[in-house]
């Protein structure tokens, strides 16, 4: 996961040294929506933040801290709420439905699909191809000096014809 946040952070380096071009870039791509709030609107909202902050953190301290609180009655009595944040949501099982599991069994189905008919079609096609004309050529061998000679002749006149067609 290091990676990826290296990679990442590189090329954000990169674009604010590109700056204006990199600017006008995605300017022209993603649409400049803005809103802007009157002073107190911000004001009340910074306030709000700071305080649900302080306040998890003063319930942290009662729960952690001080004692004051059990964490196990805590999560017995908020039962499926508790569970539904202590999961994360679901989202990683969700995922893993969705995405992993369901990409890989319609992939996985379709890539099949084309291995056994497609690929192995063509290899058994090539092979019963091969098969097929060596069946033929087999009739050719008589082990007779003089057909051997008449395959030859044919051979050269056939090569002739096409060369002086051309």
């Amino acid at each position: 996961m290091t990676v990826p946040l290296v990679v990442l952070a590189l090329f954000s380096i990169l674009a604010g040294f590109l700056g204006g071009w990199f600017e006008r870039f995605v300017g022209r791509s993603v649409p400049n929506v803005s809103t802007e709030l009157s002073h107190s609107s911000e004001v009340v909202l910074v306030a709000l933040s700071i305080l649900l902050s302080l306040s998890g953190l003063l319930l942290a301290a009662c729960i952690y801290l001080w004692r004051k609180f059990s964490p196990e009655r805590i999560a017995s009595s908020f039962g499926f709420l508790y569970r539904l944040v202590y999961n994360k949501y679901y989202f990683d099982e969700i995922y893993n439905f969705v995405f992993v599991r369901g990409v890989g069994f319609v992939t996985g189905g379709i890539l099949s699909f084309f291995d056994r008919y497609v690929i192995d079609g063509v290899v058994n096609g090539l092979a019963a191809a091969a098969k097929g004309s060596s069946e033929l050529l087999r009739l050719t061998q008589t082990g007779v000096v003089n057909t051997y000679v008449a395959y030859f002749v044919v051979g050269m006149v056939l090569f002739t014809v096409i060369i002086w067609l051309y």
